[in-house]
């Protein structure tokens, strides 16, 4: 009895540590990849929900100071928007409104 008692235990704990946050599982299934595949935190990786030109957009972003990145930009349905030509993310910026930072790569 106390051996089961403990397995289920180690269970819940394994499983609660494994979920993602509620707030993820509202996202398309491509962002949610992206989240996982940033999980290693290289680069501070970081997941911002804006509107844009009445639109939502999530902008997946770095802020590690040694990092060459380019930001990239996905829709509702979490495809990958392509910005026009000379267009940059100042640009984005100046137009868009920060809605909420969605994930944060925290270790």
């Amino acid at each position: 009895m106390m051996t089961k008692t403990i397995l289920i235990g180690v269970l819940l704990i394994y499983i609660s540590a494994c979920s993602k946050p509620a707030e993820n599982k509202n996202l398309p299934l491509s962002l949610q990849e992206l989240i996982t595949e940033n999980s290693a935190c290289i680069c501070d990786p970081y997941l911002n929900q804006f509107s844009w030109r009445n639109q939502t957009v999530y902008l997946l972003g770095f802020t590690g100071p040694g990092c060459d990145w380019m930001p990239s930009y996905y829709d509702i349905e979490g495809e990958v928007i392509a910005m026009e030509p000379g267009y940059t993310m100042d640009d984005f910026m100046l137009e868009a409104k920060l809605i909420k930072t969605v994930w944060r790569c925290e270790q």
